[in-house]
């Protein structure tokens, strides 16, 4: 595979906590292919999710490249960044940061293009996709951690991203109930969507495609096994 999605290169990222002067990026590299899932595996505190932060858009690193879809995202203004992120990029959340007020299908709708009102017909469509067209009018707080899952997933792809980041997607959810959010990632990485599963799981770094491996702010790729390039 060839089709070059994401390329992050030597970011950097300082910031202060405690009067301390804390280095949460400290570069390496990182390359995602359309239809290939790569996990960022690494400790808890080693930068994975500031990474993330950094790859969707919702953090500026201090220096480094990061390149998605052929665009330069860091030579973006603010507005540009907010409207590629909302077309280009889903997220998934640790904690799926799901709206208690609203239903599955507002839920997802709301993170549609088209608002909460004209979002609905497509946030349908991609509750079905994950196989919750059966809980599309239940609240979180009515849900199992799975099925929230689900729902995260769906708001995530309902603007039909080229790259889904997910911060530590299985963290909250039992072993069989993994393995049915895993093949979430698989079926969005089949639809040429370019996938990143921040973890500490083995068993998730298992599962993907290619790994790498964040430690304490730097992050380095293995070698690919089941993606390779030209």
């Amino acid at each position: 595979m060839t089709d070059l999605l994401l390329h992050a290169n030597d970011l950097s990222l300082r910031f202060s906590e405690a009067s301390k002067d804390v280095r949460a990026l400290q570069g390496g590299e990182v390359r995602v292919h359309r239809g290939e899932i790569v996990a960022l595996l690494g400790r808890s505190g080693s930068g994975k999710t500031t990474w993330m932060h950094v790859a969707g858009l919702l953090a500026r690193p201090d220096s480094g490249s990061l390149t998605i879809n052929g665009t330069d995202v860091l030579a973006l203004d603010d507005t540009a960044r907010t409207i590629f992120r909302r077309d280009r990029i889903g997220v998934v959340f640790q904690s799926f940061n799901l709206l208690p007020q609203l239903s599955s299908v507002e839920n997802v709708a709301l993170a549609s293009v088209k608002g909460l009102r004209g979002g609905r017909s497509r946030a349908l469509e991609v509750l079905e996709s994950v196989g919750m067209n059966h809980r599309t009018e239940h609240r979180p707080g009515e849900l199992s951690a799975g099925e929230q899952q689900r729902v995260a997933i769906a708001r995530a792809m309902v603007n039909g991203p080229t790259l889904l980041l997910a911060d530590e997607p299985t963290g909250n959810l039992d072993e069989e109930t993994e393995g049915e959010a895993l093949s979430q990632f698989r079926r969005a990485a089949d639809s040429e969507c370019g996938v990143v599963l921040i973890t500490h799981s083995q068993r998730v770094a298992e599962f993907a495609d290619t790994v790498a491996v964040m430690q304490a702010g730097h992050v380095t790729m293995s070698a690919t096994r089941k993606v390779t390039e030209a």
